[in-house]
């Protein structure tokens, strides 16, 4: 539970964050024990399916969920282990291949995200998408709308 200085505190930083045009999750607490928490899943797994409602731009919209048991998720690093396959695949913030609905690459919501990417190569070979997902481990104060 925060203090009231706590509190005001969250609640700057949380405007901070809206003055400078992002969301309203702010800084408002140190990163947890145990955090980042990591996962690593397939490339071959992560495909929105059907296939042909994922068909953009000549290749294919990737999709991973992440989420963190408590508290808030504050950013997600992501990695690719394949080789080859990697040159094929992207996260949406690093290529315009995406649409209009994924441009921002990952969408926060408390303690879960959703990873968003894109590849050419469909299912021919795969690849490890790695995630790193640093969090809070206290439930943030509600934030105000921007």
């Amino acid at each position: 539970m925060l203090s009231r200085a706590g509190s005001i505190a969250a609640i700057l930083a949380i405007t901070a964050g809206c003055a400078a045009g992002g969301g309203g999750n702010g800084d408002i607490d140190a990163e947890s024990p145990g955090s980042p928490l990591n996962k690593t899943v397939s490339k071959n797994q992560s495909f929105v399916t059907p296939l042909d409602e994922a068909e953009i731009n000549g290749g294919y919209l990737l999709r991973v969920d992440l989420r963190v048991p408590k508290g808030q998720i504050l950013h997600v690093d992501y990695s690719c282990d394949g080789k080859d396959e990697c040159a094929h695949v992207f996260a949406c913030s690093a290529t315009d291949r995406c649409g209009p609905d994924h441009q921002s690459g990952i969408t926060y919501d408390g303690n879960e995200a959703i990873w968003w990417g894109w590849t050419d190569t469909g299912m021919v070979n795969d690849a490890k998408l790695e995630f790193k997902i640093h969090f809070t481990g206290a439930e943030p104060p509600p934030a105000p709308p921007c």
